[in-house]
C-alpha cells in the first residue's frame, strides 16, 4: 500500500501541501469560471443514542449558496 504521505512533488490539490500556511489554505478559495464551479464543507455526525446531524454548504458562481441542515 502506498504510503500517501510522502510526496515526489508538490503539484496537489487543494490542501496542506499546495498552500503557503493553514491560515491561507483557510481562506475563501477564488471559483473558476466554470458552469458547476463549487466550493463547498460537508459535516455529519451521530452519537451514541443514534442522533444524527449533517450539514452542507456549497458556495457558487454569481453569488448562489446552496446548503442542507438535517437532524433526526
Amino acid at each position: 500500500m502506498r504510503d500517501h504521505t510522502k510526496v515526489d512533488s508538490y503539484e496537489a490539490g487543494y490542501g496542506t501541501k499546495s498552500k503557503g500556511s493553514f491560515e491561507e489554505m483557510e481562506k475563501v478559495q477564488p471559483l473558476s469560471d466554470h458552469f458547476q464551479a463549487i466550493d463547498a464543507i460537508y459535516f455529519n455526525g451521530v452519537n451514541s443514542e443514534g442522533f444524527q446531524i449533517i450539514s452542507g454548504t456549497a458556495r457558487r458562481l454569481h453569488g448562489v449558496i446552496n446548503g442542507f441542515f438535517i437532524f433526526r
